[in-house]
């Protein structure tokens, strides 16, 4: 199956349509009409090869058709998303119908897009492909994932105010860290009091998951000097929240000590009480 290009719409069929002049519809072809549109518009034989493509994106990337014309799912998409993308194919070869969400990232950007598949049939009704459409609900996406991360932290307030009566401080806090660490997707979590001195930390609890599973720690209550502390106290130096993406490739940090968890990456945040620094986050 070759699909570059549709025939010209020759029968429109009603007066209304005549109407628009026998030059417009004697020139309009589909063509013309898919690649008007915001969405992305497919064909993919039964060799999971596309043959046509079609979106009004390809004005500003005239590229993109290029590298998926003519080329399979795999190629086009790498192996671990191609076979995401295959195994949807594969159903719609079978005369299903296929809606399914997919993400990318391009330029450390998320890109959300919602897919549907058809199945494409001939005269005879045999299954010849698939006709797809692929539409960018990044936005739609992103603004349900700022209301989830919103409730979450709702929920972890009201939380907090509800047991919170009912806890002594160390529970208290250990409440607090286990929220924030639920609301940041996030398996390690602590809270350190700084002495009034602000040269020391007071150790004073981690997240429920980083004792009973993560870290082998015995050193709740014990001071310890903030010049000795690994760069995570980089938040109390800058007195803003600091994060690290690439921890393990960090040139300036200190080993970690003995029992410690992986850290791939970390958020720390300075609690401020006027200019000092009363905790670490």
């Amino acid at each position: 199956m070759t699909v570059f290009g549709l025939n010209k719409i020759n029968n429109i069929g009603n007066n209304e349509s005549q109407s628009l002049g026998n030059d417009f519809l004697s020139n309009l072809n589909y063509d013309m009409l898919l690649n008007s549109t915001n969405d992305i518009v497919f064909v993919i034989d039964k060799e999971f090869v596309f043959r046509g493509i079609w979106s009004n994106i390809f004005k500003r990337k005239p590229n993109l058709r290029e590298l998926s014309i003519n080329r399979s799912l795999e190629e086009v998409y790498g192996d671990e998303a191609g076979f995401v993308h295959l195994q949807a194919c594969k159903k719609a070869l079978k005369g299903e119908s296929v809606t399914y969400e997919w993400q990318t990232v391009e330029d450390s950007e998320t890109f959300f897009f919602q897919i549907s598949l058809t199945p494409l049939a001939n005269e005879k009704g045999n299954v010849i492909g698939i006709f797809g459409i692929s539409r960018d609900i990044s936005h739609q996406k992103q603004s349900q994932l700022k209301f989830e991360s919103t409730r979450e932290t709702i929920n972890a307030v009201l939380n907090l105010t509800q047991r919170g009566y009912d806890l002594n401080l160390d529970d208290f806090i250990q409440l607090g860290i286990d929220e924030c660490v639920k609301i940041t997707a996030s398996k390690i979590g602590f809270f350190h009091f700084v002495d009034d001195d602000q040269e020391n930390l007071h150790l004073q609890m981690w997240s429920t998951n980083t004792i009973q599973n993560l870290c082998n720690i015995d050193a709740k209550g014990e001071h310890y000097q903030i010049s000795s502390a690994g760069v995570w106290v980089e938040a109390f130096y800058q007195k803003k929240p600091v994060i690290h993406n690439d921890y393990s490739n960090l040139s300036y940090k200190k080993s970690l000590p003995e029992g410690h968890a992986f850290v791939e990456r970390e958020l720390v945040v300075p609690v401020l009480r006027g200019d000092k620094v009363i905790a670490i986050l």
